[in-house]
């Protein structure tokens, strides 16, 4: 449940026309029920917005303001599932990542290949334009764990560093698309 302050309080008294438009109040576990001597006043828009409102529900006479569940539950259990799948992911083993914490959210999921593409669209262009760069092993691993073990005729550290930027570029370019693009409207649970 959201943690009720006197600063919400004071926000939801104000967003339901204040206390002489109130003429009675009760409560349960998750919701404040208003009966509201004129419902029109209440602002509904501003108090969706009050930090620790979930919604509002119009019922017979009474206005209800939904308080809870709130977010802290589920990023609690996103959380647990990132820390554990985190320090793997940036080792190479991407599977915890990819089936524990993005593919279930599907949007994440997404936007977290088009950081892969891009990184990779880059070692791509820089082989196109005459540095070819790859893996001095027949099996190997992925990850900042494979950038001993890139190469090219240049040399082990022009392959390297071109691998490592590929890599830094799919880093950033996932993270800001599923920031701007992976997170909204997203179950975190």
């Amino acid at each position: 449940m959201a943690k009720i302050t006197q600063t919400m309080i004071s926000q939801l008294l104000a967003a339901v026309g204040g206390s002489s438009n109130v003429s009675k109040c009760g409560n349960c576990m998750t919701r404040l029920r208003l009966t509201l001597a004129n419902n029109g006043v209440a602002d509904q828009a501003v108090i969706k917005q009050i930090p620790g409102v979930m919604g509002v529900v119009e019922s017979d006479e009474q206005f209800q303001i939904i308080l809870g569940p709130g977010k802290a539950k589920k990023d609690a259990v996103l959380r647990t599932q990132v820390k554990g799948a985190i320090i793997p992911g940036i080792l190479g083993i991407g599977e915890p990542l990819i089936y524990g914490v993005t593919l279930p959210r599907v949007k994440p999921f997404v936007t977290a290949c088009i950081g892969g593409a891009a990184g990779f669209f880059f070692i791509g262009l820089v082989s196109y334009l005459g540095l070819p760069v790859g893996l001095n092993t027949v099996f190997g691993p992925s990850g900042i764990v494979a950038i001993p073990l890139m190469t090219s005729h240049s040399g082990i550290f022009a392959g390297m560093a071109v691998f490592l930027v590929g890599l830094l570029i799919s880093y950033v370019v996932g993270f800001l698309a599923t920031y701007f693009f992976g997170s909204k409207d997203v179950d975190l649970s």
